[in-house]
């Protein structure tokens, strides 16, 4: 991904557009340079105005938000600068955490949170929490043994419902290809809901899934009452 571009508007005045990090946030932002000043993007899409292609931006001009309008020619580098950057973000959402790591001693309300990216090295997001704890009000071998405790249960129970989900996947896939086989419908799953007012007096439903031979899912409702 490109990190910085130039282009025109539509009346030939030069501006850039630079990608950065954002401090606490997974997201990048576009910082846009132009008229000499510097701002941000509001958006990392291409609006249009009265039928002109802009981006707007967050530079003032005498008191109102600058659109900057876009020269034809530049529309698809812009667009195509703009696309990758919001694909980058969808990837490093998927990545970004925040963990409440404890409560603060000092307040009864609030909690020292962390951010961190799923693929960091699991000591430094350790080291990351005893810091926070630290540096309000925790003292450092209790923070060291909380910050500890809370960040391996975390990852420990991510692990925990990805082998869930694993399992799962591995299930369904096993009742598809016995439906399949069979030419017959198969139980994927039996659990139990509240009723869906359809009949009086019934408090509970059995929920039944099935899997058909053509792999669709099919729902059975028996009502308790």
């Amino acid at each position: 991904m490109k990190e910085t571009m130039r282009a025109k508007t539509a009346r030939g005045a030069d501006f850039e557009l630079e990608v950065r990090e954002q401090k606490n946030s997974p997201e990048l932002e576009v910082v846009v340079r132009a008229l000499g000043k510097e701002g941000y993007l509001r958006s990392l899409f291409i609006s249009k105005i009265q039928g002109v292609k802009v981006l707007a931006t967050s530079i003032e001009v005498n008191g109102q938000s600058l659109h900057l309008s876009i020269a034809p020619q530049d529309e698809e580098k812009i667009e195509s600068f703009l696309s990758a950057v919001r694909e980058a973000n969808l990837s490093r959402r998927a990545r970004w955490c925040e963990l409440s790591v404890g409560p603060c001693r000092d307040s009864d309300y609030r909690m020292h949170k962390i951010n961190f990216w799923i693929d960091e090295p699991i000591e430094e997001i350790i080291d990351r929490a005893i810091n926070e704890l630290t540096g309000c009000c925790w003292e450092k071998e209790a923070a060291e043994e909380w910050a500890r405790k809370r960040v391996e249960a975390f990852f420990r129970e991510r692990q925990e419902a990805a082998n869930r989900k694993r399992t799962k996947e591995n299930h369904e896939k096993e009742i598809r290809e016995l439906a399949a086989k069979t030419g017959e419908r198969q139980l994927l799953e039996e659990y139990h809901a509240d009723c869906d007012g359809s009949v009086r007096e019934c408090s509970i439903d059995i929920i039944r899934v099935y899997i058909r031979p053509d792999g669709e899912k099919e729902i059975e409702r028996i009502h308790r009452y």
